[in-house]
């Protein structure tokens, strides 16, 4: 069975959710959200609240 809740920034996967804390702590987390572009997910219609895939 998957791990969820699994983040991909900019169509990249980063990981799940133990793994976004790290690159947080890190502070390597808010860099790759601020320069990651802002679109639309294709399979969701960024609905936001959808597993997407």
């Amino acid at each position: 069975m998957p791990l969820l809740p699994r983040l991909f920034v900019d169509g990249r996967y980063v990981g799940i959710a133990e793994e976004v804390v790290v690159l947080h702590k890190k502070s390597r987390f808010w860099p790759m959200l601020h320069n990651a572009r802002e679109a639309a997910c294709v399979v969701c219609g960024s609905a936001w609240f959808i597993v997407c895939g």
